[in-house]
């Protein structure tokens, strides 16, 4: 599971501007793309929390009822899980990425 960035207009986003209202333009490109980071963090962190949820909330590992379809069932939340925690930490890095280009 990948969640991608989406930059308005990817020529503007990582070129420097050649003339003032160009930069301007830069400028204001490279705050959206900081804002929608921002979105797609936040959209992460939610379905890594309801991933995290639906793992902890069904029957777990070393209890006395556990059975092979349980543990189907386990390890596919657990996997769910380890995705949705894999996008959150790609998408706060682009972020911070994304913000230190913002800075500059």
């Amino acid at each position: 599971m990948s969640i991608e960035c989406k930059f308005p207009s990817s020529n503007e986003s990582f070129y420097p501007a050649t003339h003032a209202g160009g930069r301007e333009m830069a400028e204001r490109t490279s705050v959206a793309d900081l804002h929608n980071c921002e979105q797609v963090v936040m959209a992460a962190a939610r379905k890594e929390r309801a991933a995290r949820a639906a793992l902890q909330k069904g029957i777990k590992p070393l209890q006395p009822s556990w059975t092979e379809s349980d543990e189907e069932a386990y390890e596919a939340r657990l996997a769910h899980w380890q995705a949705a925690s894999r996008a959150l930490v790609d998408a706060l890095n682009r972020l911070r990425r994304t913000g230190e280009r913002v800075s500059r």
